[in-house]
């Protein structure tokens, strides 16, 4: 993706944010972490 530039939400103090829609590296997550139903979990980053 060499036209996109990402940006954790987590780094700003508004929580209005959506939630996320992709988690990259699903598999290295930790169990506490929650996220909703409708996140699509990748296991790591595509090409």
């Amino acid at each position: 993706m060499p036209d996109e530039a990402i940006v954790s939400a987590g780094c700003f103090e508004d929580s209005s944010f959506e939630p996320p829609q992709i988690l990259f590296w699903a598999s290295r997550r930790h169990e506490w972490l929650k996220v909703p139903d409708e996140t699509q979990l990748l296991d790591t980053q595509p090409d």
